[in-house]
C-alpha cells in the first residue's frame, strides 16, 4: 500500500512539473459567441460578403506574443525534434530593425530592453508550433475579424490612438500594449505587427467557410491587422492580407487563441 502511495505521488509530481513546463502567463480575453457579417463591400473583391457567419465562444490573447514569451518557448522545446530555422530568422534584419532574439550555444536570449516587443521575423510555422506546444492555437481569420469588429463597433478606418502605423511608428515596431486598448481591452489588433491567422487564404473565403468547402488547403496563410509599416487605410479591420507560411519579416507577428472548454 505504501509503495502504491509513493508511485501515485510520483506520477502526480511528474504531471505537475510537465504542466508547469508547458504553461505561460499569457493574458486572455473571453469572446462570447455570436453572429456577424464579415467583410466590407466598399473595398477589395476578397472583402465582399453579405452572409452572416456564426462564431463560437473562445479566448484570445490580450497582447501580441512577445520576444520574451517566444524565447522561453525556444528554450523549452527539444532542439533535436524541431528545426528552429524554420520557425524564426535569428539573423533577421531590415534597415534599422534587427532580430531581438539571439542564440548562445544551446540557449536563447533576448537583447536588453526588447523583452516586451512583439516577436518578428517569425514564420507561420513558428507561430503555429508555439501554439501547439502550449495547447493554444492561432485564431481563424473569421475569429480575428469578429473580435476586431466587436471591439470597434464599426468598419471605420482605425485611429492612430490605438495603432502604431506608418506615420507614428518611426519605421519600427513598439512594445506591446503601449497604445490604447480597443473597446474589449485588447491591444495592438491593428498596427504594430500584422498577425498570423490559422487558415489558408482564399479570395472566396467568406463564401467557402459558410459552405464549409475548400478551406483546408492553399498556398498562402492569412495575416490580419496591418503593421507599423502600413497606412491607416491598410489597417482597416476588413482588409485581408496573406503570405507564404515560410515568410519571416519585420512586419508579421502573432497572437494566440484557445477554445472555450
Amino acid at each position: 500500500m505504501q509503495k502504491h502511495k509513493i508511485l501515485t505521488l510520483l506520477f502526480f509530481l511528474i504531471f505537475q512539473y510537465s504542466t508547469a513546463q508547458n504553461s505561460t502567463n499569457i493574458e486572455f480575453i473571453f469572446i462570447e459567441k455570436g453572429k456577424f457579417i464579415p467583410g466590407n463591400n466598399n473595398f477589395d473583391l476578397d472583402e465582399r460578403n453579405d452572409k452572416k457567419i456564426k462564431v463560437k465562444s473562445f479566448y484570445i490573447s490580450k497582447y501580441e506574443i512577445t520576444n520574451k514569451e517566444y524565447c522561453s518557448f525556444l528554450n523549452k522545446i527539444d532542439k533535436k525534434k524541431h528545426n528552429i530555422n524554420n520557425y524564426i530568422n535569428l539573423k533577421g534584419k531590415w534597415r534599422n530593425i534587427e532580430q531581438a532574439i539571439y542564440q548562445r550555444e544551446d540557449s536563447f536570449f533576448v537583447k536588453k530592453n526588447y523583452n516586451n516587443f512583439p516577436v518578428i521575423f517569425i514564420s507561420w510555422h513558428g507561430a503555429n508550433e508555439f501554439c501547439k506546444y502550449y495547447n493554444y492555437r492561432l485564431p481563424s481569420e473569421i475569429e480575428w475579424e469578429y473580435v476586431a469588429l466587436k471591439a470597434n463597433t464599426t468598419n471605420a478606418i482605425i485611429t492612430e490612438n490605438i495603432a502604431w502605423y506608418k506615420i507614428n511608428a518611426n519605421e519600427t515596431p513598439h512594445k506591446v500594449g503601449t497604445k490604447k486598448a480597443n473597446n474589449m481591452g485588447i491591444h495592438d489588433m491593428s498596427g504594430n505587427v500584422s498577425e498570423w491567422c490559422s487558415n489558408w487564404y482564399s479570395e472566396h473565403y467568406y463564401k467557402n467557410i459558410k459552405k464549409r468547402k475548400n478551406i483546408n488547403n492553399g498556398t498562402f496563410k492569412v495575416h490580419r491587422g496591418g503593421s507599423w509599416a502600413n497606412s491607416l487605410n491598410i489597417l482597416r479591420i476588413t482588409n485581408r492580407r496573406a503570405s507564404n507560411p515560410t515568410t519571416m519579416n519585420a512586419t508579421i507577428g502573432f497572437r494566440v487563441a484557445k477554445t472555450k472548454n
